[in-house]
């Protein structure tokens, strides 16, 4: 396959020059406070928003209600059959002897957390 450069012409001195403030300009036939007057006002967004907002707060907790039974029993049964992320910091701790019990508690504490 012949993957060689190639280059399209240039084209932008072919296109008309617009003045786009006559677009702006008061009196026109859309001019801005005509565009703006016929659109929803910012309050009217804004609260569609925090309603958008407080209807997905509710669906995932509602969700959590749901899934956390099954969530619980996944995670449990990982931490009984001795894998999961925390497989290798679990098995470090228990690999401490008992005179260093708390330093272990503390080490597998921080590697749960973080």
């Amino acid at each position: 396959m012949d993957y060689d450069v190639v280059y399209i012409p240039d084209d932008e001195d072919r296109i008309p020059v617009e003045d786009l403030s006559a677009l702006l300009a008061e009196g026109t036939s859309a001019s801005v406070s005509e565009l703006c007057g016929s659109g929803p006002s910012a309050l009217f967004l804004l609260g569609c928003l925090l309603l958008v907002g407080s209807a997905l707060i509710v669906a995932i907790r509602i969700a959590w209600a749901v899934y956390a039974p099954d969530i619980a029993e996944f995670y449990s049964e990982v931490a009984a059959d001795g894998g999961g992320p925390l497989a290798a910091s679990v098995a470090a701790s228990v690999a401490v002897s008992d005179s260093n019990a708390a330093t272990a508690t503390v080490a597998a504490a921080a590697a749960v957390v973080g």
